[in-house]
């Protein structure tokens, strides 16, 4: 990810727009998986361990580090609004569907094709129980041959609308 222009590049071509951020406790309920909603969050420096803990203390989780200076969160909804106030903090991204797929799936090339369905390997957010992502599968007719709880991902087979789907979930 680089900053350049004004906007934050990711990994399938699209930009953030810094103009278009998002507060950190905005949310809509549409967002909420599992008891909490999730952002890129943009520092100017990389986190210690000392903040990343009181960021945790705030009811903010760091997920994962994005290079330079950005971090994937999940945020609880009940965050302490008075206490926002981060020293570093640039700005706070929503992860939108499109942001989610590779340039070839936004852009609607193919992938491997297995009669009606496609096979995908989906990431899903750190800290997330596997048995709710089972449910939510089964919930939404969705059958995964392999799933692997170290690295959240699983595979599964999905057709066109089954993918649009997954792709607004706020955990994928």
């Amino acid at each position: 990810n680089v900053f350049a222009q004004g906007n934050i590049h990711w990994h399938n071509g699209m930009s953030f727009d810094p103009s278009k951020a998002s507060r950190i406790a905005e949310y809509k309920s549409s967002e909420l998986a599992f008891g909490k909603y999730y952002r890129i969050f943009q520092f100017n420096h990389n986190l210690s361990e000392t903040e990343k803990q009181s960021m945790n203390e705030l009811g903010i989780d760091i997920l994962e580090y994005i290079p330079d200076y950005f971090y994937m969160v999940s945020i609880d909804p009940l965050i302490n609004r008075n206490r926002l106030q981060y020293p570093g903090f640039i700005a706070s991204f929503e992860l939108t569907k499109n942001y989610k797929l590779s340039k070839q799936l936004v852009y609607g090339d193919p992938c491997i094709k297995e009669g009606n369905k496609y096979r995908f390997v989906i990431k899903y957010m750190k800290g997330i129980d596997v048995n709710q992502i089972k449910e939510v599968l089964i919930h939404q007719n969705i059958s995964t041959d392999r799933l692997f709880p170290q690295n959240q991902i699983f595979y599964a087979k999905l057709d066109a609308h089954q993918l649009d789907m997954l792709a607004t979930l706020t955990w994928v």
